[in-house]
């Protein structure tokens, strides 16, 4: 009886993840979503419990939202109008839309990385959200750190302290904060090909202009949105 226990787990266990190019699965559906598996020839209505591997690919409609549980625990929540590519367990790609990612500790051989058409992020163990919008260019960390790399040039980067500076110098400025950032800038840009994000910021793309803020209410709030999902 111990023995087939013991078998019944393992069975279990084996039929969670099929095989070892199982990267995720989708756990939870909500709206109009599709997939479209490397052998497929034209995109397909997702299930809940369809199995992705390598190369796979998740589209969220406008009222959609998905939660895939990778092979590991780790967690992505796509928003409606999100597009996700699984190009490896080590690689994901984020072609448009919004995401939320709360990724498990993984050993120095085993890192994630997300890739967007603007940066790529350098994941250990984390939550953060990737906006990947023409418009809306921006990652937001909730828990951890990341490393933010850039795709070609370096970055003109404003780190937070800028919001902290003003405070002393406006006592010697009069013509308002538009002056003092132009001068500001000038002096304390850091110009770098990559950087690390820490909990609680978010930061912002405008180009290879990247300016970096504490998280708003606003923007805890959509944490909260993707958590509860």
């Amino acid at each position: 009886m111990k023995y087939i226990s013991l078998l019944a787990l393992l069975l279990v266990s084996f039929f969670s993840f099929a095989d070892d190019k199982t990267v995720a699965e989708i756990s939870k559906i909500e709206g109009p979503v599709r997939m479209m598996a490397t052998t497929d020839i034209k995109k397909q209505k997702a299930q809940e419990g369809d199995q992705l591997k390598a190369g796979d690919i998740v589209i969220t409609g406008p009222n959609g939202r998905a939660k895939l549980k990778m092979f590991d625990g780790s967690l992505i929540v796509l928003d409606p109008k999100s597009h996700i590519t699984l190009n490896s367990k080590q690689e994901i790609k984020q072609n448009e839309g919004k995401s939320y990612y709360k990724i498990r500790k993984r050993n120095k051989n085993n890192k994630i990385r997300v890739v967007t058409n603007f940066v790529v992020i350098g994941v250990k163990g984390t939550s953060f959200v990737v906006s990947a919008d023409e418009n809306d260019k921006r990652i937001t960390m909730n828990q951890g750190l990341v490393n933010v790399q850039s795709l070609d040039k370096e970055f003109e980067l404003y780190r937070l302290n800028e919001e902290e500076e003003f405070s002393h110098f406006q006592k010697e400025m009069k013509d308002g904060f538009n002056t003092y950032q132009r001068e500001f800038k000038k002096e304390f840009a850091e110009f770098v090909k990559s950087f690390d994000l820490s909990e609680g910021k978010s930061i912002a793309f405008d180009g290879n202009k990247t300016i970096e803020s504490r998280n708003s209410q606003e923007i805890e709030a959509e944490i909260k949105h993707f958590e509860s999902f």
